[in-house]
Protein backbone atom coordinates (compact mmCIF):
# COMPACT_ATOMS: atom_id res chain seq x y z
CA UNK A 1 0.00 0.00 0.00
CA UNK A 2 2.22 2.32 0.47
CA UNK A 3 4.51 1.32 -2.15
CA UNK A 4 2.05 2.19 -4.58
CA UNK A 5 1.57 5.83 -2.44
CA UNK A 6 4.91 6.77 -3.50
CA UNK A 7 4.73 5.43 -6.74
CA UNK A 8 6.16 8.36 -8.60
CA UNK A 9 3.58 7.79 -11.44
CA UNK A 10 0.92 8.04 -8.62
CA UNK A 11 -1.74 10.91 -10.02
CA UNK A 12 -1.21 12.58 -6.33
CA UNK A 13 2.10 14.16 -5.41
CA UNK A 14 2.74 12.49 -2.47
CA UNK A 15 5.77 10.92 -3.39
CA UNK A 16 7.51 14.27 -5.22
CA UNK A 17 6.78 16.28 -2.02
CA UNK A 18 8.15 13.81 0.80
CA UNK A 19 11.15 13.55 -1.33
CA UNK A 20 12.07 17.29 -0.51
CA UNK A 21 12.12 16.29 3.12
CA UNK A 22 14.78 13.66 2.65
CA UNK A 23 18.28 14.21 2.80
CA UNK A 24 21.10 11.86 0.92
CA UNK A 25 21.24 9.67 3.84
CA UNK A 26 17.40 9.29 4.17
CA UNK A 27 17.45 8.33 0.56
CA UNK A 28 19.49 5.74 0.41
CA UNK A 29 18.29 4.19 3.19
CA UNK A 30 14.63 4.43 1.62
CA UNK A 31 16.19 2.63 -1.37
CA UNK A 32 17.33 -0.11 0.73
CA UNK A 33 14.25 -0.85 2.01
CA UNK A 34 12.48 -2.94 -0.92
CA UNK A 35 12.81 -3.61 -4.47
CA UNK A 36 10.69 -1.07 -5.74
CA UNK A 37 12.57 1.76 -4.39
CA UNK A 38 15.85 0.68 -5.51
CA UNK A 39 15.88 3.54 -8.21
CA UNK A 40 14.80 5.87 -6.01
CA UNK A 41 18.31 7.84 -6.30
CA UNK A 42 18.18 7.61 -9.89
CA UNK A 43 15.37 8.77 -10.13
CA UNK A 44 15.40 11.57 -7.95
CA UNK A 45 18.86 13.20 -9.23
CA UNK A 46 17.76 15.20 -12.33
CA UNK A 47 14.80 16.24 -10.12
CA UNK A 48 16.38 17.39 -6.47
CA UNK A 49 19.83 18.07 -7.56
CA UNK A 50 18.94 20.24 -11.02
CA UNK A 51 22.06 22.63 -11.59
CA UNK A 52 20.76 24.03 -14.42
CA UNK A 53 17.73 25.37 -11.82
CA UNK A 54 20.19 26.18 -9.68
CA UNK A 55 22.20 28.43 -11.96
CA UNK A 56 19.27 30.34 -12.97
CA UNK A 57 19.97 33.05 -10.16
CA UNK A 58 23.24 33.42 -11.86
CA UNK A 59 22.48 32.79 -15.62
CA UNK A 60 19.83 33.69 -17.76
CA UNK A 61 20.77 30.73 -19.94
CA UNK A 62 22.66 27.74 -18.07
CA UNK A 63 23.51 25.53 -21.02
CA UNK A 64 25.67 27.90 -22.51
CA UNK A 65 27.10 29.04 -18.92
CA UNK A 66 27.94 25.49 -18.53
CA UNK A 67 29.06 25.58 -22.17
CA UNK A 68 31.63 28.39 -21.50
CA UNK A 69 32.88 26.30 -18.29
CA UNK A 70 33.51 23.37 -19.77
CA UNK A 71 35.23 25.58 -22.60
CA UNK A 72 37.61 27.15 -20.48
CA UNK A 73 37.83 24.73 -17.45
CA UNK A 74 36.25 26.99 -15.27
CA UNK A 75 35.35 25.20 -11.43
CA UNK A 76 32.25 26.41 -9.57
CA UNK A 77 33.23 25.95 -5.99
CA UNK A 78 32.48 27.46 -2.10
CA UNK A 79 29.06 28.20 -0.63
CA UNK A 80 27.53 27.24 -4.34
CA UNK A 81 28.23 23.35 -4.27
CA UNK A 82 27.46 23.29 -0.98
CA UNK A 83 24.33 24.74 -1.25
CA UNK A 84 23.56 22.77 -4.54
CA UNK A 85 24.72 19.34 -2.38
CA UNK A 86 22.75 20.00 0.34
CA UNK A 87 19.44 21.63 -1.66
CA UNK A 88 19.40 24.73 -0.02
CA UNK A 89 19.45 28.26 -1.00
CA UNK A 90 21.12 31.19 0.74
CA UNK A 91 19.74 34.24 -0.92
CA UNK A 92 23.06 36.53 0.13
CA UNK A 93 25.74 34.11 -1.22
CA UNK A 94 27.59 34.55 -4.20
CA UNK A 95 28.77 32.41 -6.97
CA UNK A 96 32.35 31.41 -6.94
CA UNK A 97 34.14 30.07 -10.00
CA UNK A 98 38.21 29.51 -10.04
CA UNK A 99 39.94 29.48 -13.74
CA UNK A 100 43.25 29.60 -14.85
CA UNK A 101 44.05 33.20 -15.23
CA UNK A 102 45.38 34.77 -18.88
CA UNK A 103 43.34 33.98 -21.85
CA UNK A 104 40.80 31.40 -20.10
CA UNK A 105 39.70 34.25 -17.44
CA UNK A 106 40.16 36.90 -19.81
CA UNK A 107 38.01 34.60 -22.66
CA UNK A 108 35.26 33.86 -19.54
CA UNK A 109 34.87 36.96 -18.20
CA UNK A 110 34.34 38.82 -20.96
CA UNK A 111 31.76 36.24 -21.83
CA UNK A 112 30.19 37.54 -18.45
CA UNK A 113 30.41 40.70 -19.34
CA UNK A 114 28.93 40.60 -23.08
CA UNK A 115 26.57 38.07 -22.97
CA UNK A 116 25.37 37.53 -19.91
CA UNK A 117 25.11 41.28 -19.20
CA UNK A 118 27.04 41.05 -16.12
CA UNK A 119 29.12 44.26 -14.43
CA UNK A 120 31.90 44.31 -13.73
CA UNK A 121 32.88 46.22 -10.40
CA UNK A 122 35.98 47.21 -8.38
CA UNK A 123 35.84 45.35 -4.90
CA UNK A 124 34.41 46.42 -1.64
CA UNK A 125 35.83 47.50 1.43
CA UNK A 126 35.08 43.94 3.06
CA UNK A 127 36.59 42.23 0.19
CA UNK A 128 40.03 44.07 0.18
CA UNK A 129 41.20 41.16 2.65
CA UNK A 130 40.69 38.70 0.39
CA UNK A 131 43.73 35.84 0.37
CA UNK A 132 43.59 36.51 -3.36
CA UNK A 133 44.33 40.12 -3.32
CA UNK A 134 46.78 39.90 -1.33
CA UNK A 135 48.95 37.51 -2.84
CA UNK A 136 48.06 39.44 -7.07
CA UNK A 137 51.49 37.65 -8.48
CA UNK A 138 49.34 34.44 -8.07
CA UNK A 139 45.89 35.00 -8.31
CA UNK A 140 43.62 38.00 -9.67
CA UNK A 141 39.97 38.25 -8.86
CA UNK A 142 37.03 39.87 -10.95
CA UNK A 143 33.79 40.80 -9.57
CA UNK A 144 30.31 40.50 -11.41
CA UNK A 145 26.55 41.66 -10.68
CA UNK A 146 23.82 39.96 -12.59
CA UNK A 147 21.58 42.08 -14.29
CA UNK A 148 18.26 40.54 -13.46
CA UNK A 149 19.22 38.95 -9.84
CA UNK A 150 21.56 41.45 -8.82
CA UNK A 151 23.30 38.37 -7.49
CA UNK A 152 27.00 38.16 -6.95
CA UNK A 153 29.63 36.38 -9.14
CA UNK A 154 32.95 36.30 -7.96
CA UNK A 155 35.69 35.09 -11.08
CA UNK A 156 39.22 34.02 -9.30
CA UNK A 157 42.16 33.68 -11.80
CA UNK A 158 44.50 30.80 -10.52
CA UNK A 159 48.37 30.38 -11.56
CA UNK A 160 47.56 26.85 -12.86
CA UNK A 161 44.88 23.98 -11.92
CA UNK A 162 41.97 25.34 -9.99
CA UNK A 163 41.44 22.21 -8.68
CA UNK A 164 44.88 22.37 -7.06
CA UNK A 165 43.53 25.54 -5.57
CA UNK A 166 40.70 24.32 -4.21
CA UNK A 167 42.09 21.79 -2.56
CA UNK A 168 44.88 23.89 -1.12
CA UNK A 169 43.29 26.99 -0.02
CA UNK A 170 39.65 25.46 1.19
CA UNK A 171 39.23 26.42 5.15
CA UNK A 172 37.81 23.43 6.11
CA UNK A 173 36.44 19.65 4.54
CA UNK A 174 32.70 21.19 4.66
CA UNK A 175 33.75 23.61 1.78
CA UNK A 176 35.92 20.95 -0.89
CA UNK A 177 33.41 20.54 -3.40
CA UNK A 178 32.74 22.02 -6.49
CA UNK A 179 31.40 21.50 -10.28
CA UNK A 180 32.33 21.00 -13.61
CA UNK A 181 30.54 21.83 -16.60
CA UNK A 182 29.32 17.98 -16.89
CA UNK A 183 29.59 16.53 -12.90
CA UNK A 184 29.61 17.80 -9.22
CA UNK A 185 31.90 16.15 -6.34
CA UNK A 186 31.94 16.18 -2.89
CA UNK A 187 35.22 15.07 -1.68
CA UNK A 188 34.04 14.39 1.92
CA UNK A 189 30.45 13.89 1.33
CA UNK A 190 29.97 11.24 4.46
CA UNK A 191 31.18 14.19 7.26
CA UNK A 192 29.59 16.61 5.48
CA UNK A 193 26.29 16.18 4.04
CA UNK A 194 25.42 13.03 6.08
CA UNK A 195 26.88 13.90 9.60
CA UNK A 196 27.53 17.78 9.11
CA UNK A 197 30.66 17.61 10.41
CA UNK A 198 34.06 19.14 9.60
CA UNK A 199 37.60 19.49 9.82
CA UNK A 200 39.64 22.36 9.72
CA UNK A 201 42.50 22.38 6.75
CA UNK A 202 44.12 25.62 7.41
CA UNK A 203 45.46 27.38 11.11
CA UNK A 204 42.80 29.87 11.10
CA UNK A 205 43.66 33.96 10.37
CA UNK A 206 41.39 36.94 10.19
CA UNK A 207 39.74 35.69 6.90
CA UNK A 208 39.42 31.92 7.11
CA UNK A 209 37.93 32.23 11.31
CA UNK A 210 34.60 34.07 10.38
CA UNK A 211 33.88 31.56 7.48
CA UNK A 212 34.29 29.01 9.85
CA UNK A 213 32.15 30.70 11.97
CA UNK A 214 29.41 30.79 9.48
CA UNK A 215 29.24 27.26 8.39
CA UNK A 216 29.08 26.61 12.14
CA UNK A 217 25.75 28.74 12.64
CA UNK A 218 24.59 27.12 9.21
CA UNK A 219 24.86 23.29 11.16
CA UNK A 220 27.78 22.19 10.70
CA UNK A 221 29.97 21.02 13.37
CA UNK A 222 34.04 21.86 12.88
CA UNK A 223 36.65 20.26 14.84
CA UNK A 224 40.28 20.40 14.54
CA UNK A 225 41.17 16.20 14.25
CA UNK A 226 38.62 13.04 13.89
CA UNK A 227 38.48 11.05 17.25
CA UNK A 228 39.08 7.40 16.98
CA UNK A 229 35.91 6.20 17.70
CA UNK A 230 34.55 8.24 14.07
CA UNK A 231 36.79 6.42 12.21
CA UNK A 232 34.91 3.62 9.75
CA UNK A 233 35.80 2.16 6.85
CA UNK A 234 34.81 4.36 4.45
CA UNK A 235 35.47 7.62 5.67
CA UNK A 236 36.94 9.63 3.13
CA UNK A 237 39.74 11.17 5.55
CA UNK A 238 42.40 9.46 4.82
CA UNK A 239 46.34 9.25 3.66
CA UNK A 240 45.56 9.31 -0.14
CA UNK A 241 42.70 10.04 -2.34
CA UNK A 242 41.60 10.47 -5.96
CA UNK A 243 38.85 13.33 -6.66
CA UNK A 244 36.89 10.53 -8.40
CA UNK A 245 37.49 7.74 -6.04
CA UNK A 246 34.95 5.92 -4.25
CA UNK A 247 34.55 7.93 -1.28
CA UNK A 248 33.38 10.81 -3.26
CA UNK A 249 29.89 11.70 -4.12
CA UNK A 250 29.91 12.74 -8.02
CA UNK A 251 26.13 13.65 -9.87
CA UNK A 252 26.58 13.44 -13.20
CA UNK A 253 24.99 16.06 -15.46
CA UNK A 254 22.66 16.09 -18.44
CA UNK A 255 24.62 17.33 -21.45
CA UNK A 256 21.65 18.49 -23.17
CA UNK A 257 22.72 21.87 -24.98
CA UNK A 258 25.63 22.03 -23.66
CA UNK A 259 28.55 21.94 -25.92
CA UNK A 260 31.16 18.60 -24.42
CA UNK A 261 34.16 20.34 -23.58
CA UNK A 262 37.97 19.02 -25.01
CA UNK A 263 39.08 18.26 -21.86
CA UNK A 264 38.81 14.68 -21.09
CA UNK A 265 36.72 14.06 -17.29
CA UNK A 266 39.99 12.02 -16.29
CA UNK A 267 41.64 14.70 -15.88
CA UNK A 268 39.37 15.77 -13.03
CA UNK A 269 38.82 12.34 -11.77
CA UNK A 270 42.47 11.12 -11.81
CA UNK A 271 43.19 14.29 -9.45
CA UNK A 272 45.56 12.56 -6.34
CA UNK A 273 45.77 14.12 -3.49
CA UNK A 274 47.37 13.45 0.03
CA UNK A 275 45.74 14.56 3.73
CA UNK A 276 48.30 14.94 6.57
CA UNK A 277 47.48 15.76 10.18
CA UNK A 278 49.35 19.08 11.47
CA UNK A 279 49.86 20.31 14.04
CA UNK A 280 52.33 23.42 15.92
CA UNK A 281 52.83 24.50 19.75
CA UNK A 282 51.93 28.08 20.52
CA UNK A 283 53.10 30.33 23.59
CA UNK A 284 50.77 31.08 26.03
CA UNK A 285 51.27 34.14 28.06
CA UNK A 286 48.61 34.29 30.70
CA UNK A 287 47.99 33.43 33.91
CA UNK A 288 49.25 29.91 33.36
CA UNK A 289 52.14 28.88 31.39
CA UNK A 290 51.79 26.65 29.17
CA UNK A 291 51.84 25.65 25.12
CA UNK A 292 48.86 25.50 22.69
CA UNK A 293 48.91 22.75 20.50
CA UNK A 294 46.86 23.72 17.27
CA UNK A 295 45.94 20.77 14.84
CA UNK A 296 44.48 20.73 11.51
CA UNK A 297 44.43 18.49 8.70
CA UNK A 298 46.32 19.39 5.32
CA UNK A 299 45.61 18.83 1.78
CA UNK A 300 49.08 18.55 -0.26
CA UNK A 301 49.07 18.15 -4.20
CA UNK A 302 50.80 19.69 -7.22
CA UNK A 303 50.11 20.19 -10.80
CA UNK A 304 52.06 18.62 -13.43
CA UNK A 305 51.92 19.23 -17.35
CA UNK A 306 54.90 17.33 -19.52
CA UNK A 307 55.01 19.15 -22.97
CA UNK A 308 53.57 15.72 -24.37
CA UNK A 309 50.03 16.14 -22.32
CA UNK A 310 47.68 18.76 -23.62
CA UNK A 311 45.82 19.17 -20.32
CA UNK A 312 47.73 19.58 -16.86
CA UNK A 313 47.35 16.85 -14.49
CA UNK A 314 46.57 17.09 -10.20
CA UNK A 315 49.27 15.31 -8.69
CA UNK A 316 49.42 14.57 -4.75
CA UNK A 317 51.43 11.29 -4.33
CA UNK A 318 55.30 11.42 -4.77
CA UNK A 319 55.39 7.88 -6.00
CA UNK A 320 52.84 8.80 -8.86
CA UNK A 321 54.62 11.98 -9.49
CA UNK A 322 57.86 10.31 -10.36
CA UNK A 323 55.81 7.99 -12.31
CA UNK A 324 54.23 10.54 -14.88
CA UNK A 325 57.89 12.54 -14.61
CA UNK A 326 59.49 9.69 -15.59
CA UNK A 327 57.64 9.12 -18.81
CA UNK A 328 56.70 12.86 -19.74
CA UNK A 329 60.70 13.40 -19.71
CA UNK A 330 61.48 10.11 -21.98
CA UNK A 331 58.44 11.00 -24.24
CA UNK A 332 59.68 14.53 -24.60
CA UNK A 333 63.17 13.33 -25.46
CA UNK A 334 61.84 11.09 -28.03
CA UNK A 335 59.57 14.31 -29.47
CA UNK A 336 62.43 16.57 -29.36
CA UNK A 337 64.55 14.64 -31.58
CA UNK A 338 62.00 14.43 -34.11
CA UNK A 339 62.86 18.73 -34.22
CA UNK A 340 64.92 20.26 -36.67
CA UNK A 341 68.11 20.59 -34.28
CA UNK A 342 67.42 25.03 -34.72
CA UNK A 343 63.55 24.16 -33.69
CA UNK A 344 64.89 22.90 -30.19
CA UNK A 345 65.34 24.57 -26.89
CA UNK A 346 68.07 25.61 -26.08
CA UNK A 347 70.49 23.17 -24.09
CA UNK A 348 67.55 20.73 -24.22
CA UNK A 349 69.17 18.08 -23.16
CA UNK A 350 70.17 19.32 -19.87
CA UNK A 351 67.56 21.00 -19.11
CA UNK A 352 65.47 17.20 -19.83
CA UNK A 353 67.24 16.80 -16.38
CA UNK A 354 65.34 19.34 -14.76
CA UNK A 355 62.09 19.37 -16.95
CA UNK A 356 59.63 20.59 -13.97
CA UNK A 357 61.67 24.10 -14.62
CA UNK A 358 60.79 24.84 -17.74
CA UNK A 359 57.91 22.73 -18.70
CA UNK A 360 55.63 25.41 -18.82
CA UNK A 361 58.15 27.46 -21.40
CA UNK A 362 56.52 28.04 -24.64
CA UNK A 363 58.67 26.13 -27.67
CA UNK A 364 57.89 25.31 -31.13
CA UNK A 365 55.72 22.25 -31.74
CA UNK A 366 54.94 21.58 -35.17
CA UNK A 367 51.51 19.68 -35.87
CA UNK A 368 53.41 16.08 -35.89
CA UNK A 369 53.68 16.51 -32.18
CA UNK A 370 52.50 13.87 -30.06
CA UNK A 371 50.42 14.20 -27.11
CA UNK A 372 49.91 11.28 -24.78
CA UNK A 373 46.83 12.47 -22.83
CA UNK A 374 44.86 9.17 -24.08
CA UNK A 375 47.40 7.08 -21.97
CA UNK A 376 47.03 8.90 -18.73
CA UNK A 377 44.69 6.55 -17.70
CA UNK A 378 46.49 3.48 -18.13
CA UNK A 379 49.39 5.01 -16.52
CA UNK A 380 47.59 5.80 -13.31
CA UNK A 381 46.05 2.02 -13.31
CA UNK A 382 49.46 0.23 -13.89
CA UNK A 383 51.16 2.66 -11.25
CA UNK A 384 47.89 1.25 -8.70
CA UNK A 385 48.73 -1.98 -9.85
CA UNK A 386 52.63 -1.98 -8.95
CA UNK A 387 51.25 -0.08 -5.14
CA UNK A 388 49.69 -2.95 -4.63
CA UNK A 389 52.17 -5.20 -5.18
CA UNK A 390 54.22 -3.47 -2.98
CA UNK A 391 52.33 -3.70 0.25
Amino acid sequence: MITNLLDSRHPYPVFRRLCDFLDIQDIIHLTRTCKKFSGLYSYLLPILWNVDKRLERFAQQPEIFRSQMGLYDALITGSFAVQFFERVTWPKAALDIYIERGHKMDSFCEYLGSTESCTDRAPRESEQCEPFLLDEDLFEVRHFTTPRTESEIRVVGTPDHPLRTILDLSHSTVVVNFITWNKAYAIFPLPTFCQHRGYLLQQLDDWERPLVQEYSRRGWTIEEMMWPEDHCKNHPLRPQRRTGDQQSWIIPFNAFNVKLSSTPDYHIDHGFFQIKHTHIHQPYDGEFKRDEQNFWYSIEAVTIQPPILRHPLVIGTDSLFQYIFTRGRVLTHTEMLKLSPDHRPEHYEQRLAKPEEWWHEPFYKPDYWQYYDDRVPKWIAMWEEEEKSME
